[in-house]
């Protein structure tokens, strides 16, 4: 192996090091939001103190090595492999308040994300599956996504939840046909055997995505809560009973904002106190001068002096006004050449 060869491999090392490291920096202040007593709070304080300590060390081996141009296509896949991490601090905090519930042995949330394709919805989801991916490896994902070649009604969304969990229409009680009675049969077949295999430690990730093909059918959402979201909230006691740490996140995202009738105001959950029961909306917000600044110094521009970073953060700014959609396609124009 040449020298040229190993030292782009230790390059290639110290900077997939440096990203844990932030990621773990990142997520230990965003513990110290939460309800913790002082004594937590200083063994989180002497976390981020030492996770500060080793990214500085990583940072000043990075800086002795030679500057190397990236293998083609390499900048765009970083791009987009670190555009989760500009800020999606709200809807963190959210479901990891839902994953460490201390006085839940079983819990679930049914969380709604609106106005994905300007707001960065996307890269919010793949926040939160990375989250998960750290708390549980082997947590089961089952993705629902909606579009032409899907049968839009409650009927192809169970459907593909059903493909996942190897559950057959007809089988129960109801038999086969497309009448309310089997549909609910249906449900709730699918209900029983997510509830059913559920193990101590579980995560359940499910995203049901491109819920804006369903926007004509506004009974919709509510008839899911009814049917299948509260008959599996109302099994978490007897799972509780069994198994420690289980718990249920099913997304229902949507690129543009729900219409009026689609998601009554009785069936949302307020933020405190959070009921299971109810849709529970993820904010996304725009991105702040700031949140762009700190971003362009860790992964869009790093190693450029602190007024071109200051610079180009305000020209993003200014194109897109903190939008995120717009703001991508600011960082894309500026930063990848």
């Amino acid at each position: 192996m040449t020298t040229t060869t190993l030292e782009h491999k230790k390059r290639a090392l110290l900077e997939e090091r440096k990203v844990k490291l932030i990621t773990a920096f990142e997520d230990a202040y965003a513990q110290l939001d939460g309800t913790l007593g002082a004594i937590d709070q200083n063994k989180i304080k002497w976390q981020i103190a030492n996770l500060e300590k080793e990214i500085e060390a990583v940072e000043t081996e990075l800086s002795r090595l030679p500057t190397a141009a990236p293998a083609p296509g390499r900048r765009d896949a970083d791009f987009d492999a670190h555009l989760p991490r500009i800020d999606f601090a709200a809807a963190v905090k959210k479901v990891e308040a839902i994953l460490d519930a201390p006085d839940q042995d079983a819990h679930a949330a049914l969380l709604l994300v609106q106005n994905g394709a300007a707001m960065g919805g996307e890269w919010c989801l793949k926040r939160l599956r990375a989250l998960v991916a750290e708390r549980a490896p082997d947590a089961r994902q089952y993705p629902v996504g909606l579009g032409p070649a899907s049968r839009l009604d409650a009927w192809g969304v169970l459907d593909t939840l059903a493909g996942h969990l190897n559950v057959e229409r007809g089988g129960g009680t109801a038999q086969t046909g497309d009448g309310e009675a089997a549909l609910a049969d249906y449900a709730e077949r699918i209900v029983a055997r997510l509830a059913g295999a559920a193990r101590g430690g579980d995560i359940v990730f499910v995203e049901i995505t491109n819920w804006e093909f369903l926007f004509g059918q506004t009974h919709l959402l509510p008839w899911f809560l009814d049917a299948f979201w509260l008959p599996l909230v109302r099994r978490l006691p007897a799972i509780g009973q069994e198994y420690g740490q289980v718990r249920f996140l099913f997304f229902v995202v949507a690129n543009a904002a729900l219409p009026p009738g689609c998601l009554p105001s009785e069936r949302r959950s307020p933020d405190d106190p959070f009921d299971r029961e109810r849709v529970l909306e993820l904010p996304l917000s725009a991105w702040t001068h700031s949140d762009i600044q700190i971003w362009l110094s860790r992964f869009g521009l790093p190693g450029k002096p602190k007024t071109v970073v200051e610079a180009t953060a305000q020209a993003i700014f200014a194109v897109s006004a903190g939008e995120p959609i717009k703001v991508c396609q600011a960082l894309r124009n500026y930063c990848i050449t």
